[in-house]
């Protein structure tokens, strides 16, 4: 069986953010974090430890996620929320996120530059980009359907789209039993202005009676990340590797920030394009006379 590589490496100057092949790059989805010691953790995981810091019960998480669940549906006709299908729950946790409830989704954007922003913007400590290979994600859920339908010559992307809402309607609704562990790469029917101008999408783990780390063991051959100098991860962006690299944590040190945001605003990548509205204007206003 191959290897799939987690990878951990350091950038030595601004500029190495800029150098990684686009080809290589493409093939991941990202996450910016303001810490590189943080792990990947959804904010209803972090509301439940927050909650029960002490607790083993494993169905904590999931009986927390059915409550919230069913009071939102209940009072969203308050707010004409109507039309949306009872048992559509990840439309319903994507628009619960979108307006600050705590879910199992975890936001993700399919451009590394804007995760360099996200990592960085409000950060006071070295950072990281976690880069998760999407091409890993999609085979993971195309074996799954092989194995459970009978048309596998008709699948297209969209299919495998629909396919990937269904196994996460499943497995919210089935989460007090559900316990196979895996992430699924959600792109919600329904598109909000903060999730488009963020290029953004979601990670789900179908078990949420463990971590979400946890699950994405199931990606990934060894489960603590193997070191690689920044000079030799470009080599290998640019002329390939045999070997696949399923996770990618890229650390930026706190002393670069200043020379990235202004890069990054000279790419039109900054707080006031990607917060809509009022918000964006008042972020951006933090970084506005920076200058490289």
């Amino acid at each position: 069986m191959e290897d799939k590589l987690f990878l951990e490496t350091e950038i030595h100057e601004w500029r190495d953010i800029f150098k990684i092949n686009e080809k290589f790059i493409r093939q991941f989805v990202f996450r910016g974090q303001g810490d590189k010691n943080w792990t990947i953790v959804s904010s209803l995981e972090r509301l439940v430890n927050r909650i029960h810091p002490n607790s083993i019960d494993p169905f904590l998480t999931p009986y927390q996620e059915q409550e919230m669940i069913k009071e939102f549906q209940w009072k969203s006709k308050l707010f004409n929320i109507s039309n949306l299908n009872q048992e559509d729950y990840i439309e319903w946790l994507s628009i619960m996120q979108h307006y600050g409830a705590s879910t199992r989704l975890v936001d993700f954007t399919d451009s590394f530059f804007i995760a360099a922003h996200m990592a960085i913007y409000e950060s006071g400590s070295d950072s990281s980009i976690w880069c998760i290979n999407k091409n890993l994600l999609t085979l993971d859920i195309f074996d799954h359907y092989r194995k459970n339908k009978n048309d596998v010559q008709s699948l297209g992307n969209d299919r495998l789209n629909e396919y990937s809402l269904e196994i996460a309607n499943q497995s919210i609704q089935e989460s007090f039993v559900t316990k196979e562990k895996r992430l699924l790469l959600i792109r919600p029917k329904s598109i909000n202005e903060r999730l488009y101008r963020q290029q953004g999408l979601f990670l789900m783990s179908t078990n949420i009676q463990v971590s979400f780390m946890e699950n994405l063991q199931s990606l990934i051959s060894n489960s603590t990340s193997k070191n690689i100098d920044f000079n030799e991860l470009i080599n290998t962006s640019n002329i390939g590797t045999q070997k696949t690299i399923a996770l990618l944590k890229i650390n930026i040190p706190r002393n670069l920030y200043r020379n990235i945001i202004a890069n990054l605003k000279e790419m039109n990548i900054h707080s006031e394009l990607l917060f809509p509205g009022i918000e964006g204007l008042a972020k951006s206003l933090n970084y506005s006379n920076f200058n490289s």
